[in-house]
């Protein structure tokens, strides 16, 4: 005689309850470039925000005496 079939939701737990595999070396390797990326874009935009205003200078009257 067969074993009775496993309900759904016991299939399903056991699906679920999968070991956790260590991060590989690529996935350490994607980690490290999107966390350089994203300290790039906060540098970018802190200098694009601290930076100062543009000044415009003239000198009024200006003339040439020799």
């Amino acid at each position: 005689m067969a074993p009775p079939a496993p309900t759904p939701q016991a299939a399903a737990t056991r699906t679920t309850t999968k070991s956790v595999k260590a991060p590989t070396a690529k996935q350490y390797i994607i980690a490290a470039l999107m966390a350089v990326l994203v300290a790039a874009i906060i540098v970018t935009v802190v200098f694009i925000v601290l930076s100062p205003a543009r000044i415009l200078i003239s000198v009024a009257n200006a003339s040439s005496h020799h």
